[in-house]
């Protein structure tokens, strides 16, 4: 399992940064407020980092882990899949949802 976490902490590590170098440019925006919408329209280059920070920091939030590289991508695909028809809802709450154990 370390094998499959060091990547992931390595991506949220940039893209921590990547959100640390655009809030920089842009007004002050909380982690909770922000939106589907907003995921969806992120630029190529940065959805993907959102994307991981996102999902570390729901699972950090929860207390839990997922189960293999598969179940990462199982719950990044179900979070985008609920962002596109509910552009609306909090990211961290799609993060939420999609992490449950189900």
């Amino acid at each position: 399992m370390n094998s499959i976490r060091i990547p992931f902490l390595i991506a949220g590590l940039l893209a921590t940064a990547a959100v640390a170098a655009q809030a920089d440019a842009e007004a002050p925006q909380k982690l909770a407020d922000y939106s589907c919408w907003q995921l969806l329209t992120e630029p190529e280059e940065t959805q993907g980092a959102a994307e991981v920070f996102y999902l570390g920091y729901a699972l950090g939030r929860a207390g839990t882990e997922l189960a293999g590289e598969a179940a990462y991508k199982q719950a990044v695909a179900d979070v985008l899949k609920r962002c596109q028809s509910e552009p609306d809802t909090k990211v961290l709450d799609a993060f939420a949802g999609a992490i449950k154990p189900r």
